[in-house]
């Protein structure tokens, strides 16, 4: 979705396959929000194999942010940093617009439209709930910024440790405990006022991966990424018997470490790509948000009629990789068209422009 773009002139397209991967990730998580995933229990047939795959794709939206803390780590407070939202908040205003034209087709009261609009981009609606939180992430990370430039190694990964301690280690244990019937007491012996701090964390993970990243012994990375994820996997089945539990999807601690695991596979990966595909995860990188934003249209139409086609789970969890690819598909090709569209009304803008110039 958002992150903040990679210099040109010393481009990792490491972070470009990221958040190409990320995006992919977000498709699939989608699968789940319209398959039936979160009203069926765990011990149906095609579940197991379901949160699994759910678990891993999980990590779209921390793999977003750890590579905003990667590529924004030396960003200090300016106006030309802060004015940088606006570009954000232009392409989030534009989709919204294209999904509510598109959700209340057809138009015939264009002043209940426009209230409507009003109403959806005001209260972030359809998929915006990223762009709510990131908005916030990109106002103060130039502060966490500087609060972390003038700390040494130690205090850099103690400043992560207190994150996790007052967000993701509560929300890992408020997970469990909803499971276990001791939720009152537990909520009486710990601090749960900071569980939304998670995005700052995953933002500073990103910050000491640009700098320590490289350190790190490459050949555990992938045993690890395993264990982590068959251990959270486990869990989930366990715990999860009477129901499917989540307080905050995205920061319970077995995520945490997978999707810190993803990022510093990747990142570490030293394999010349062909240009013509360098060009692909680039563009992919530079257009997650229009892609994210609109793919709500094409999950609309993909998963309109996926419980009748598909009434059983296991059926469903067979179609998996069907719905996911052919969405992504969808969502470049989109992203694609909006940025013809766009080129097509700047080159105009720009022809009408130098006319009236070269009158006057």
């Amino acid at each position: 979705m958002i992150s903040f773009e990679n210099n040109n002139n010393k481009r990792s397209i490491n972070i470009d396959i990221i958040k190409s991967l990320a995006l992919f990730f977000v498709i699939l998580v989608h699968f789940f929000l319209y398959s039936g995933y979160y009203s069926s229990p765990y011990s149906i047939d095609g579940m197991k194999i379901s949160v699994i795959i759910r678990i891993i794709s999980m990590s779209s939206v921390p793999l977003f942010i750890m590579s905003s803390g990667f590529l924004l780590k030396n960003k200090i407070p300016s106006l030309s940093y802060y004015s940088g939202i606006l570009k954000i908040i232009l392409t989030y205003l534009v989709c919204t617009f294209i999904v509510s034209a598109y959700f209340h087709y057809p138009v015939k009261d264009i002043v209940f439209f426009i209230k409507t609009y009003i109403i959806e981009i005001s209260t972030f609606k359809y998929y915006a709930w990223y762009v709510e939180m990131y908005i916030g992430l990109y106002f103060i990370a130039p502060i966490i910024n500087l609060t972390y430039k003038n700390l040494d190694k130690k205090l850099r990964f103690i400043m992560l440790a207190s994150l996790m301690l007052i967000s993701t280690i509560p929300i890992t244990i408020l997970n469990i405990a909803m499971q276990i019937n001791k939720f009152q007491f537990l909520r009486e012996i710990y601090n749960f006022w900071w569980l939304s701090l998670y995005p700052i964390t995953y933002y500073i993970i990103g910050m000491l991966i640009r700098d320590y990243g490289k350190n790190i012994k490459k050949r555990y990375l992938f045993p690890l990424l395993i264990i982590s994820i068959a251990i959270t996997s486990y869990l989930y089945l366990l715990l999860g018997k009477s129901g499917h539990f989540e307080t905050r999807a995205h920061a319970n601690l077995g995520l945490v470490l997978i999707s810190t695991l993803i990022f510093l596979l990747i990142i570490n990966i030293h394999i010349s790509f062909p240009p013509i595909l360098q060009k692909i995860f680039i563009f992919i990188s530079k257009n997650t948000l229009v892609a994210y934003l609109l793919s709500v249209i094409i999950d609309s139409i993909a998963y309109k009629n996926i419980s009748i086609l598909y009434p059983n789970m296991i059926d469903k969890v067979k179609m998996i990789w069907y719905y996911s690819l052919s969405n992504y598909l969808k969502v470049i090709s989109i992203a694609i068209a909006y940025n013809l569209i766009k080129y097509i009304i700047i080159d105009i803008y720009k022809k009408i422009s130098s006319i009236f110039k070269s009158q006057n």
